[in-house]
């Protein structure tokens, strides 16, 4: 009898239990045993808590609230780390310095733009590559670089794409402040003026 054994008796009743007894990290084996054992008031066997498990219901139950209690913690913890993220984002927006205050929109923008960027580099590039292939009359180098080139620029486009959406929402946010819109374009002039 291993703890993997308890993991999977346990399974349908404490998924969460069961799966840190069958796929341990570290030291974690023995914290869980050791809860679960202490929990059941019985050695820290595998076989004594199996035998307390399948002889006794409250055990069963126990074991599920471990489960539950472990379901709050997780639960707890993404709620700290939503609230620790709306209060630097709130902290950001309210604060004097507008440097602060505009970091994150000007990421985006400029994330947009040099992805913008690498797609016109990485399409010039595939235009040379395809031209030296016709140079030398290789139509495979041709096909090559047209299956690599397709594949770099249909993931250029995606990210473009998402980056682009995310541009919009806050283009749209502009306009609900009250604020001066500005498209992709108006950006791209600005950054090629200050350079």
């Amino acid at each position: 009898m291993t703890w993997k054994d308890v993991g999977n008796f346990l399974k349908d009743v404490a998924p969460r239990v069961a799966g840190l007894l069958t796929n341990p990290v570290g030291e974690g084996i023995e914290l869980i045993t050791d809860a679960i054992s202490g929990k059941l008031g019985v050695s820290n066997k595998p076989e004594e808590v199996m035998r307390a498990l399948k002889s006794n219901p409250e055990a069963l139950i126990k074991v599920r609230q471990m489960e539950a209690d472990l379901e709050a913690l997780r639960i707890k913890q993404e709620i700290n780390e939503v609230d620790k993220a709306a209060s630097i984002i709130q902290t950001e927006a309210s604060s004097d310095d507008s440097y602060v205050r505009r970091t994150r929109p000007k990421i985006l923008r400029d994330s947009f733009m040099l992805l913008a960027i690498m797609y016109v580099v990485g399409f010039m590039s595939l235009v040379v590559m395809a031209l030296v292939g016709v140079k030398e009359k290789r139509i495979d180098l041709i096909i090559g670089f047209l299956e690599e080139g397709i594949k770099y620029l249909t993931g250029l486009v995606t990210v473009g794409f998402l980056g682009y959406v995310r541009y919009r929402s806050v283009h749209d946010k502009r306009i609900e402040k009250g604020l001066e819109p500005q498209s992709v374009v108006d950006d791209i002039l600005k950054v090629l003026r200050k350079s």
